[in-house]
């Protein structure tokens, strides 16, 4: 019996699935007031940029950010800006690619890309996406 309790006072103090790291801990979930802001200082880079964009996600880490934005007149996308530089868009869903596959795209992108931010992109576009934050609805789950 005194073994069985140490077992499970030890299990429970073991870090489990539910309290992994994901890949964009401490880089998702910023202020969407901020990716709008973003996008509109980038806006005259980013040719054919659509009209009204509705930011759901803002992912950020040192001077790089990934704007996830819906617009009325055509498909979602990721929007990768250094500073208030327009990097690149990725618009659709993976086709069957890793996540590490997804990553390096995103690093041929920019020799100066934060591995962080390929890596949560990566992680987001192939499974993270499906999990949506937890504090609003993500327009890839209707």
């Amino acid at each position: 019996m005194r073994n069985t309790a140490f077992l499970l006072a030890a299990s429970l103090c073991l870090p489990g699935a539910a309290n992994a790291a994901a890949p964009c801990d401490g880089i998702w979930q910023k202020p969407l007031a901020q990716g709008q802001a973003l996008l509109k200082k980038a806006a005259p880079q980013i040719k054919g940029l659509p009209s009204k964009p509705k930011v759901f996600e803002v992912m950020q880490t040192a001077n790089w950010s990934l704007v996830w934005a819906d617009f009325s007149d055509s498909e979602h996308g990721g929007y990768f800006l250094q500073g208030d530089r327009y990097v690149t868009v990725w618009g659709g869903v993976d086709a069957g690619e890793s996540e590490k596959e997804i990553a390096g795209w995103a690093m041929k992108q920019s020799k100066a890309m934060p591995p962080p931010l390929a890596r949560c992109f990566g992680w987001y576009v192939v499974t993270g996406r499906e999990q949506g934050p937890p504090t609003r609805p993500n327009p890839f789950n209707r």
